[in-house]
């Protein structure tokens, strides 16, 4: 699993003792992805994930493969506030829409528009500061 689960309030338990099930936090929204895309949503060493969770302000988890091995779809888990969600499903969306190469700058459009949205909302009273670690 990659990322952070955010604050888990739940109690039942996820993958172990301990861990709790992000499916069931109501700050968490998941989606699927087409397991042979995963390679376009993470980028090389973790680049993407890794700029869609500093732009986004949102925490991302990826279902572990060894879970279910045969499947061919992954739930990716997106927690955040409602505007961290939103803008990590359509960073999620676009990366698997650019694949891993992002020919014409599609993805790091998106990035931009990202950080511009979340800036604006701080200009204009937004208490939560996107794109920072929590």
């Amino acid at each position: 699993i990659y990322g952070g689960g955010g604050s888990m309030q739940q109690s039942q338990p996820y993958g172990g003792a301990g861990v709790m099930n992000p499916m069931m936090d109501p700050n968490t929204l998941v989606i699927q992805v087409a397991a042979h895309q995963l390679g376009a949503l993470f980028g090389k060493g973790g680049d993407r994930i890794r700029d869609m969770r500093n732009h986004s302000g949102a925490k991302f988890m990826v279902e572990d493969k060894n879970q279910d091995p045969g499947r061919t779809m992954r739930n990716v888990m997106i927690t955040g506030n409602e505007a961290q969600k939103q803008w990590g499903n359509y960073l999620v969306m676009l990366a698997v829409q650019t694949g891993e190469n992002d020919e014409g700058g599609q993805f790091r459009q998106g990035l931009a528009q990202a950080a511009a949205a979340c800036q604006q909302n701080l200009q204009y009273g937004g208490q939560q500061q996107y794109g920072q670690q929590q």
